[in-house]
Parts: C-alpha cells; structure tokens; sequence
C-alpha cells in the first residue's frame, strides 16, 4: 500500500486535477473570459500573495495590500456599471427581436435561447446591483494607507479570501516578526463575484445564438429563396465580423493587462527580496534606501546589480 501511495501516478493525482479545474473555469468562462481574469481571478491571486501579514500593523506588506485591495474594489466597480448598462441594452434587444414577425416562425430553439438571454440578463444586472451596493457597505478606501484599519482590511480580504485558522504560526513569522495568517483562494467567493459578468455573457451569447437560429431557419424548413440568400449573406457577415472580435481581443490585450500586472507583482517581489538581503547582511554602512515601488537611489542601484 505503501508504494503504491508513493508511486509517481499518485504524486501526479494533484496536479492533473488542478490542471483539469482550471480548464474547467476557462471553457466555463470563455464567454467573459478577459474580464474574469483581469477583474476577478488574477487580481485574488496576488492579493492572496501579499495577505499573509498585509493586515498587520507597522507589515511592510501593509501599504501593498491597501493598494491592491484599493484597485481590485475600483475595476470591480467600474465592472458592474458596465454590466449594468450592458444588460439594460441586452434586454431591449432581445425585447425588440422577439416582436418581429419572423420570430412567429422561427424555430423552437430559437426562441428558447431568446428567452434565456433575458433571464440571464435580469440576473446578471440585480447580482450587479446587489455587489454595487456591498462595496459601498464595506466602504471606501482613504488615500493614505496609514490611516486604514486592520478589521477594514480583514473586511475586503474576507469577500476573495478564506482564513485558514488550522495553523496561524510558522517559519514566516520568525522572519518577520509579524504574525502570519494564512489566507487562501475562495473559489466559492471567486464564483459569486464573476456571477454578474457571467449573466450578461452568457445572455449576450444566448442571444447571437437564438439570433442565427432565427435567421437560418428558411434554410431548413423553405425551398431556396430570398429568406435563404439573406440567411447566407448573414453567415458570411457574422463569421467575418467574429473573426475579427476575436482576433482583436487576442492581440489588443496581449501585451497589456496580464503582462503588466504580472511585471508588477515580480517587480514587488524582487523589492521585497532586496529588503530581505540588506537586512540579513547586518552591515549598517551599506546605504540601502527603497524609496516608493521600484525606484532606488542610485548609490544603491550599484549595490543591487552586484
């Protein structure tokens, strides 16, 4: 039993699973995809990173995790506006699409997906309507860090995070010298927070559906005519002008947003290594200075490069 708990296939077991789940989140998400990364996802996993003594009075984490916790609260805001006006226009849409004539006749299909696009619309915008509201709860952040308090901290952390209470000392806070907390990635709180997005999606992509189906239906069910020369030139249009969407949301993000938060979050975590070695060498004439993010004099800049 023994070797085969040791064997190589159950050491792979874990990781083959994440692996599996997080192909799971992005077909589930491929609708909305940018904005779940960008809004939701990634944002959590680095502040995830920084948690662990951001909340700390005097944690030299502390104006870090306010920042990032500052911005994850504004883009999120500024996400569910969007989904409030973006659903709005979805369901006036499908309202006027379901009045035409050759709705009477389309096929059952589409008319069904019609349907859903408006209820996942009307979900979509009251989640965004609750969330809009929690945030203002919870309450804004002040401009200087400082004045922030740790239970207003905890109070953000809560609504991405998870606090694993089964261990709360560890090499960590010997380091340091602040008590660490372990927090890990709520997929629970990941889930509820993308749910808004998720409505207006899925109503968007509902509804293109439902929309093709309408056109396309004189292919199936009448003998070759204008219905059918309309439904073509449809088809023709709709693939071209998909084509191009996402060719434009492959290549206008690629170096943009994933790239840069990820270069701050390594350029963060290079600093915060450069801390750590100038405070174990123990030598006080060593002139190290970490002004704000990555900007260092320049008498330390050679001492870095070394």
């Amino acid at each position: 039993m023994n070797a085969l708990s040791s064997s190589p296939a159950s050491k792979l077991k874990k990781p083959v699973t994440s692996q599996a789940f997080r192909l799971i989140v992005l077909l589930v998400t491929l609708p909305y995809h940018r904005f779940f990364l960008y809004n939701t996802l990634r944002p959590s996993e680095i502040i995830e990173n920084y948690a662990p003594h951001g909340t700390e009075d005097g944690s030299p984490q502390r104006e870090k995790i306010h920042g990032l916790l500052r911005n994850w609260r504004a883009r999120k805001k500024a996400e569910l506006e969007f989904i409030t006006i973006a659903g709005v226009a979805e369901t006036a849409i499908v309202t006027a699409t379901l009045s035409w004539e050759s709705a009477a006749t389309s096929h059952w299909v589409g008319i069904w997906l019609f349907y859903s696009s408006l209820t996942t619309s009307i979900i979509g915008m009251l989640l965004a309507a609750q969330q809009n509201t929690l945030l203002t709860l919870l309450g804004e952040f002040s401009d200087d860090w400082r004045q922030t308090k740790r239970k207003f901290l905890e109070g953000y952390l809560t609504q991405l995070l998870t606090e694993d209470r089964s261990s709360t000392t560890g090499p960590d806070v010997e380091a340091s010298g602040y008590r660490a907390r372990r927090w890990r990635l709520s997929w629970q709180m990941v889930f509820v927070w993308q749910i808004p997005m998720m409505g207006v999606g899925y109503s968007f992509l509902f509804y293109i559906i439902g929309l093709t189906v309408l056109i396309c239906t004189p292919l199936m069910h009448e003998p070759w005519g204008d219905n059918s020369k309309v439904a073509v030139g449809y088809l023709a249009v709709s693939g071209l002008a998909w084509g191009i969407f996402m060719y434009c949301s492959m290549w206008g993000y690629r170096n943009v947003a994933l790239d840069k938060i990820d270069a701050l979050s390594d350029e963060d975590e290079e600093e915060g290594e450069f801390e750590q070695t100038a405070s174990r060498s123990g030598d006080s004439n060593v002139p190290v200075e970490v002004v704000r993010g990555d900007e260092i004099t320049q008498g330390d800049q050679k001492w870095a490069n070394k």
